[in-house]
């Protein structure tokens, strides 16, 4: 029977303890997932962010028991594998944290891909795109790039940067244009962030792609490619390692985008009535602005001319190289929009702040 490690304590609850007493417990730590077990110390579930969130959509609130909003069925790794087969494994089922359990199914240890493989460098180039004027959020944007609004106690281009550090990433390249001076000024070569950061300088617009251009020297390892007005809590190195195992050129991640008909939904066979939905979903997958790319990627694109990425992510599906698609499970949101920007506030403190 296993015991408790020290220190494991806090990030162990009981099933009937409050929704809102896990959450803060969730925030305690950099590893932000907790395990719920029973008196006995066995597993009965885990919770983290994206639980709670599935658990506020469907009506729960912050006093009911966690038992209600976590993942029953959580991945596992017995605590007998043989500990250089740890990585391995962790790496494959794509978990940041696992529990490791006995064959009893007792809670013996939580391991983080990190804390297990210790953080080490990724040498792939960030490139983020940040040039755009962000007309949708005038006046916001009237004197500051989007990627530098204000969301919760920071810019949001910091709060990105700060992200993929912490997942081992630290050499970025951002593409400015409009007001590109203020992100200079205020992250200059990166030094003051424990990153280096180069300057991707658009001196016409050049869309959503073309800035991939201007990188020299070309790298050599995959490039990460993300929108400068994305936030959210993707496992960047768990994306860059699903791209390399699938052996991809490109690879696109994709965001479920619900849209609900404010009607009744009528199904006919000419004159003959069939059915009728009221008011019905429908689901599409949608570009998330976030993209794996292959170096050989820049063979696509002219220096110094505009590009969009669809049409880039077309140009190389044409050439009949390897496409994929990363569907995200984790918080994400486009403040993009005025709508979303605001709601960007209010989720700053859930997902991001930790004090």
């Amino acid at each position: 029977m296993c015991d408790l490690p020290k220190g494991l304590d806090n990030k162990v609850i009981t099933g009937d303890t409050p929704v809102r007493e896990a959450m803060i417990k969730l925030g305690e730590d950099t590893v932000r997932t907790v395990v719920v077990i029973d008196e006995g110390n066995k597993l009965i579930g885990i919770v983290s962010d994206a639980d709670f969130r599935r658990g506020f959509l469907a009506g729960k609130g912050l006093e009911d028991p966690v038992s209600e909003v976590m993942n029953p069925h959580p991945i596992t790794l017995n605590v007998n594998l043989p500990a250089e087969d740890f990585e391995t494994r962790m790496r494959m089922i794509h978990r940041e944290v696992v529990p490791i359990v006995d064959d009893d199914g007792r809670l013996c240890d939580l391991r983080s891909l990190f804390s297990t493989v210790g953080l080490t460098e990724r040498l792939n180039e960030v490139v983020i795109m940040a040039g755009g004027r962000g007309s949708r959020l005038m006046p916001y944007t009237e004197d500051c790039p989007k990627p530098m609004l204000r969301v919760g106690n920071k810019p949001l281009l910091e709060t990105t940067i700060e992200s993929l550090k912490q997942m081992g990433f630290n050499q970025f390249n951002i593409s400015i244009n409009y007001l590109g001076n203020i992100i200079k000024d205020y992250f200059g070569d990166g030094s003051a962030f424990g990153v280096r950061i180069r300057y991707l300088e658009e001196q016409e617009p050049l869309d959503t792609a073309g800035a991939l251009s201007l990188l020299s020297p070309a790298p050599v390892h995959p490039i990460i490619v993300m929108n400068g007005d994305v936030l959210t809590r993707l496992n960047m190195a768990h994306l860059v390692d699903s791209h390399v195992s699938r052996n991809s050129f490109s690879t696109m991640c994709i965001q479920e985008h619900k849209i609900q008909i404010p009607y009744g939904v009528v199904e006919s066979d000419g004159l003959n009535f069939v059915g009728l939905q009221e008011k019905p979903y429908h689901s599409f997958s949608v570009n998330a602005g976030l993209y794996i790319f292959n170096p050989g990627v820049l063979e696509y694109i002219t220096v110094g001319e505009a590009l969009s990425m669809p049409d880039l992510f077309n140009k190389v599906a044409a050439a009949n190289e390897k496409v994929h698609v990363y569907p995200i499970r984790d918080y994400w949101l486009d403040i993009g929009q005025l709508e979303d920007f605001e709601r960007a506030h209010q989720d700053y403190s859930f997902y991001f702040d930790k004090h």
